[in-house]
């Protein structure tokens, strides 16, 4: 049985048998991932082949050939990596439509728009907790008067995980505080095991 709750305009909830799904769509922040765009194109042009030409001269002077040579694939795929990476990155910008699938083995999001999709699923085992990203505490007030913290531009949910480099990662752009609320009361009705 599916059950539909609508909380904004911009923002639903379907409740079924077997996940809970919350689909959000936003306005895409087009000069955003421009900036961001500019700024890879810098740090490509100017940065990094600087950093790389020296690394170069450096490991080509004072190693041996093969040693060198494996400095050198090493360099260039990290570069190559560091800047897929970033670009990646700099997509979340574009998208405008966000639809997050939780259930008991695993919570799934799928990000899309302007052509680019993305999609992130996380084992339930790795999961610590999802909380509110920004909790309502008078000590965090002022993090509303900063430039772009508008609820258009932050994600509001955070999800703990226990494996990987990365230990944090949000989802939730464009929803406000109360909206925000009421999904992870939602959540943690439907699967405590998430409430950590």
């Amino acid at each position: 049985m599916t059950q539909q709750n609508s909380l904004s305009a911009n923002v639903s909830i379907a409740d079924s048998l077997i996940s809970l799904r919350i689909a959000i769509s936003h306005p895409p922040n087009k000069g955003r991932f421009a900036f961001e765009l500019v700024l890879l194109v810098l740090h490509g042009c100017l940065a990094i082949p600087i950093l790389g030409f020296t690394l170069l001269a450096v490991s080509w002077h004072f190693l041996p050939l093969m040693l060198a040579v494996a400095v050198s694939v090493l360099g260039v795929g990290l570069t190559c990596s560091l800047f897929y990476r970033a670009f990646r990155d700099s997509l979340e910008y574009l998208y405008d439509q966000e639809v997050i699938d939780i259930d008991n083995q695993a919570i799934k999001i799928a990000r899309s728009g302007a052509g680019f999709k993305d999609f992130v699923e996380y084992s339930a085992d790795h999961i610590k907790a999802i909380n509110l990203l920004f909790p309502n505490n008078p000590k965090l007030n002022w993090l509303r008067f900063l430039p772009g913290a508008s609820s258009a531009n932050i994600d509001r949910f955070l999800i703990y995980d226990v494996r990987g480099l990365k230990r944090m990662h949000t989802f939730g752009k464009g929803i406000q505080l109360e909206e925000a609320r009421q999904i992870l009361d939602s959540i943690w009705r439907r699967y405590p095991q998430y409430k950590g």
